[in-house]
């Protein structure tokens, strides 16, 4: 007996193969039925579909065959994986490769015929054969041709098999990604409500507390009492203009009806003035106003560009607005997103997708170009209910 020599390659050969996650998968009708069919149509009793591992060959599909799997020493396909090409033996009892081989006598076979499984990569991953007790002298054109088609067809299984599972694997992180994604946007949105809690205790607590001191002053010192109850007036002005502030932090405006260009000309004038940022603004002239139903939403994704801005260490950056039915935003700077936290970046990244998909809209990122454009339609049909 010659066992089939080891290849050069079978390294690359076998991690190939697992890629497809074949091997001792479960038993598949396709595979089943493509292996009665090559049967039927060379007219031979027996048949295997099999898939070679580092030791052994392991029977995907067989007919009239028993066992799962038999050494690769022993394996007569091994021959064809060596040569990674289309085999004929007549008789193997002839052949002295084959004609003491302990597989061929125990199963008694004398003719032989197989045809290589090839994966894209051009590696023989496994094998088609089709076996009789008898010796055969003829084995057509047509039959080797049977064979080396449905060799064909399991490569493109195999190959559908791992685009299966790659979109498996990308969905499920895409839905990881999501799901921390979501997690990490309710951690922040807490984090904000407890910043303004914090805020409104100890600012508005501190003001109050001078004021309620003031307050009880006047009783004591009458003749001070007008300048007391000025400072008291003030404030109590300072409380209304920081609850106005931390307000306008969580929504810039209660109006339904509210011309949202206003209150993102008052955002971005108030980011200029806290940061050493360039800022231009320019809106199409003659331009209407958002769409209420939409503008807090836009107005939101000026709030995540001027984020992504000072992520970004930018020093200049410029927006272009178009409000009219056929809207859009343009924002450009200078800005490097590799002086940023990354995890930052895809967080503030994916908010704006997901505001740009609420007003339905469509988002480019040009890295490149270090440009952004949404682009929506400024019009209540437009909003699903």
């Amino acid at each position: 007996m010659l066992a089939a020599p080891i290849l050069i390659d079978e390294e690359v050969r076998y991690q190939d193969l697992l890629t497809y996650d074949i091997l001792d998968s479960e038993n598949e009708t396709t595979y089943n039925d493509l292996s009665n069919l090559i049967a039927l149509v060379c007219d031979c009793p027996k048949a295997i579909i099999s898939f070679f591992d580092k030791e052994r060959q392991w029977f995907k599909a067989k007919t009239n065959f028993e066992g799962t799997s038999a050494p690769r020493e022993y394996s007569i396909c091994g021959h064809v994986i060596s040569n990674n090409a289309t085999m004929i033996i007549q008789d193997l009892s002839k052949d002295l490769r084959f004609f003491d081989n302990p597989l061929v006598m125990a199963a008694d076979v004398k003719f032989y015929a197989g045809a290589p499984i090839i994966s894209s990569e051009g590696n023989s991953l496994g094998t088609v054969c089709v076996m009789d007790s008898k010796p055969r002298e003829i084995f057509t054109e047509a039959n080797i041709k049977a064979l080396e088609v449905v060799a064909l067809q399991i490569t493109q299984l195999l190959e559908l098999r791992k685009r299966n599972k790659l979109i498996v694997e990308q969905t499920k992180q895409l839905i990881d990604y999501q799901k921390n994604n979501a997690r990490l946007n309710i951690i922040n949105y807490e984090k904000q409500n407890d910043r303004i809690a914090y805020e409104l205790n100890e600012n508005i607590a501190q003001i109050l507390a001078v004021a309620k001191m003031k307050a009880e002053a006047i009783d004591t010192d009458a003749i001070n009492t007008k300048d007391l109850m000025a400072q008291v007036k003030n404030y109590l002005a300072i409380v209304i203009t920081e609850v106005k502030s931390l307000a306008n932090s969580v929504s810039p405006t209660t109006y339904k009806s509210a011309d949202y260009q206003f209150y993102i000309h008052r955002m971005i004038e108030k980011f200029t003035t806290e940061n050493e940022i360039i800022v231009h603004f320019k809106m199409q002239e003659n331009a209407k106003n958002l769409n209420s139903i939409i503008g807090l939403t836009v107005y939101r994704i000026f709030q995540h560009f001027l984020k992504y801005a000072k992520l970004i260490k930018a020093t200049e950056i410029s927006f272009v607005l178009e409000p009219n039915l056929n809207a859009y935003i343009e924002f450009t700077h200078n800005g490097d997103e590799s002086l940023a936290n990354l995890a930052k970046i895809k967080l503030i990244i994916n908010n704006i997708y997901t505001r740009v998909d609420i007003i339905m809209g469509k988002f480019e990122n040009n890295r490149a170009d270090k440009k952004m454009i949404v682009v929506f339609k400024n019009d209540e049909t437009y909003i699903q209910s």
